[in-house]
C-alpha cells in the first residue's frame, strides 16, 4: 500500500479555504468517527451539503472551485502511485474498508437514512454502495504493516488544514 498524500490534500484544501467563508464542517474526520466504538472511519472531507450563505452565488462558487481544483490535487497522487505493487493482501484490505464505508452509509449518512426511511427505492439506494465488500469482527492490522501505518498516521482525528 502506497500510503496517503496528506501534503497534496492539504495544498488542495488551502487553495479552497479563501472561498469557503462560512458553515463548512472542519476537515478532521469527526463525521466519520463512531465514538461509541472508538474507531476511526476516515480522514474526513469537505462537507457542505447545507452551504447556502452568504448567498447562492458564493455557495455555488465554492462548489465550482472544488470541482475545478480536484484534478490538480488528485492526478499527481495517481502519477506517483500508479506503479505501486498491489496484490491479494491489499485487495483484501480494500474490501474490508469498503465494508466499513457501507456500514457508515447505512448507520450515519443522512441521505441514505432519509431514503430508507421515506420508502425510497431500496435498490437505487443500495446501488450506490460498493458491489464487493468483506466483513470482519474486531479486526486489527498487523503490527508495522502499511495498514497499521494508515490507522496510526491517517485515520486519527487531526486538523488537516
Amino acid at each position: 500500500m502506497g500510503g496517503f498524500d496528506s501534503a497534496a490534500v492539504r495544498e488542495y484544501l488551502l487553495e479552497l479555504q479563501d472561498l469557503i467563508v462560512t458553515r463548512l464542517e472542519q476537515v478532521d474526520g469527526k463525521k466519520f468517527r463512531r465514538d461509541s466504538w472508538e474507531r476511526p472511519e476516515g480522514g474526513g472531507g469537505i462537507f457542505f451539503d447545507d452551504l447556502s450563505v452568504p448567498d447562492f452565488d458564493t455557495a455555488f462558487a465554492v462548489q465550482q472551485s472544488v470541482g475545478d481544483h480536484f484534478l490538480s490535487a488528485y492526478v499527481p497522487i495517481l502519477e506517483r502511485r500508479k506503479d505501486t505493487p498491489y496484490g491479494e493482501r491489499e485487495r483484501d484490505f480494500q474490501l474490508y474498508r469498503r465494508g466499513r464505508y457501507v456500514e457508515f452509509n447505512l448507520v450515519i449518512d443522512r441521505g441514505t437514512i432519509f431514503g430508507l426511511q421515506t420508502n425510497g427505492r431500496t435498490e437505487s439506494i443500495l446501488l450506490s454502495m460498493p458491489p464487493l465488500v468483506k466483513w470482519r469482527y474486531d479486526w486489527h492490522p498487523e503490527k508495522c504493516s502499511a495498514e497499521a501505518k494508515l490507522y496510526e498516521e491517517f485515520l486519527v482525528l487531526k486538523d488537516w488544514v
